[in-house]
């Protein structure tokens, strides 16, 4: 008999892994000048106070968001894209991660007023087309059953620590693919390697949203078990295991020992 692994543990032995790293920075480019943040930072819900199954979560994607808020505050922000949920008087609210304080928002989309896509710098503006450009992102996120939708929560935390040393090389992006096609074997369905790499390209994912996948799976030993293993490829993939990282798998191996079936 195992004794159980806290999800605490877990959570210190990959954050660890991260801060030893610098960091996750986002892959966005954007002027600081086009940036403008409210005097207080403060938003019209708590996101930390929301139900994770209450979100329809989102696999990244970075915005400049023009914001007003109940006060009519205004403001301009970037922030990484986490989900979407509905709330109990039918409006829509983003939860994303906003890249200048470095912590978790959410916004209600009405007050959203323009919207440029921090990749392709495509601007929406006037709220109603920023309203109906997240009403479609809702719906997609809830018909997609693709591989990478369907596991996403292992690939916000393999693609964190893949890029939380700034930079995600092309072997550790081979093995994030070795794992979809695992599991694409496992069950039974085609694996286009191509077209999940492009997908890959797409996600984002930042502290915050790597806690959340962590805390989604915590009761799924077999998938906590898989994504040690290949956290542990992730780490011998670039060919160079600094002391730092030989630290993190030693401590790595001896959590998973502990939830591993005998």
């Amino acid at each position: 008999m195992t004794s159980d692994l806290r999800f605490e543990d877990l959570v210190g032995i990959f954050a660890g892994r991260a801060n030893a790293s610098g960091g996750l920075a986002s892959r966005a480019r954007f002027h600081e000048a086009e940036v403008v943040l409210p005097a207080k930072d403060k938003d019209d819900v708590a996101y930390e106070a929301l139900d994770d199954e209450q979100v329809v979560d989102l696999l990244g994607g970075e915005l400049l968001i023009s914001y007003q808020d109940a006060a009519g505050q205004a403001s301009r922000r970037a922030v990484g894209l986490h989900g979407l949920r509905l709330s109990e008087d039918g409006g829509l609210g983003l939860l994303a991660y906003c890249l200048e304080s470095h912590g978790a928002r959410a916004f209600r989309v009405r007050r959203i007023s323009a919207a440029t896509d921090l990749l392709s710098n495509h601007t929406i503006e006037g709220a109603e087309a920023v309203a109906n450009h997240f009403d479609g992102l809702l719906a997609d996120a809830r018909a997609d059953n693709s591989l990478a939708y369907r596991q996403r929560r292992a690939l916000k935390i393999l693609l964190f620590l893949a890029r939380c040393d700034g930079e995600q090389h092309p072997s550790e992006t081979a093995v994030i693919l070795g794992y979809l096609k695992a599991v694409a074997e496992e069950e039974g369905v085609q694996f286009d390697p191509a077209g999940v790499e492009a997908r890959l390209e797409s996600v984002q994912v930042d502290e915050v949203d790597f806690a959340r996948a962590l805390r989604a799976l915590r009761q799924d030993k077999d998938a906590l078990i898989a994504i040690g293993y290949y956290a542990r490829r992730l780490i011998a993939a670039d060919g160079a295991v600094s002391r730092e990282e030989a630290a993190f798998e030693a401590e790595l191996e001896k959590a998973l020992e502990r939830i591993r079936p005998r």
